[in-house]
């Protein structure tokens, strides 16, 4: 599912009779799972910083497009560039992680102290690093949702209807 999801996250559920999807699975589950044999396949795939690689293609953002093509963990390196500080913890990556995308899809600095738990001035000067850093990925999406009155229409057509202002248009613009 798409709709209604944080941060435009993809939700999973198990409906399917011949497939299976790990995020659904517990960790037992995955260590016994295997093919039958030699002709029998399946495939895997976790998609890295999804919505952030979405929207460099969908906004040509060449600075974004640098970072993403990095040989380096995306996140760590966003870490780092926004607080100048090396990023050698999980914990440090996850803060980052849990930054990024409500930025993108229009957070307040102050409902990012509080979600984060930090600091007001602290959230502020991190949205305004973000800001500098992704101008061009940040102006596609504000230019999106500004040109959304009620009905907002999708790169590939797909129609949603709107709430006059609501924060969701942002988050649709890169679903």
């Amino acid at each position: 599912e798409i709709e209604g999801q944080a941060n435009g996250r993809l939700k999973c559920s198990q409906e399917y009779r011949h497939s299976f999807i790990p995020h659904t699975m517990g960790p037992e589950q995955r260590e016994l799972f295997r093919p039958k044999g030699a002709d029998e396949v399946f495939m895997y795939l976790d998609y890295q910083h999804y919505e952030i690689s979405m929207l460099q293609w969908l906004s040509n953002d060449d600075r974004l497009g640098q970072v993403l093509d990095l040989d380096e963990d995306f996140y760590t390196v966003l870490f780092k560039l926004v607080s100048g500080s090396v990023c050698d913890t999980e914990k440090k990556r996850n803060m980052c992680k849990n930054f990024i995308l409500p930025i993108i899809y229009g957070a307040s600095a102050g409902s990012l102290a509080r979600e984060l738990e930090i600091a007001q001035g602290t959230a502020e000067s991190i949205v305004d690093r973000v800001y500098k850093l992704f101008p061009t990925s940040l102006k596609w999406i504000k230019d999106f949702a500004d040109s959304v009155d009620t009905v907002g229409v999708d790169y590939l057509g797909r129609k949603r209807r709107f709430e006059e202002g609501h924060r969701a248009v942002r988050n649709f613009a890169v679903q």
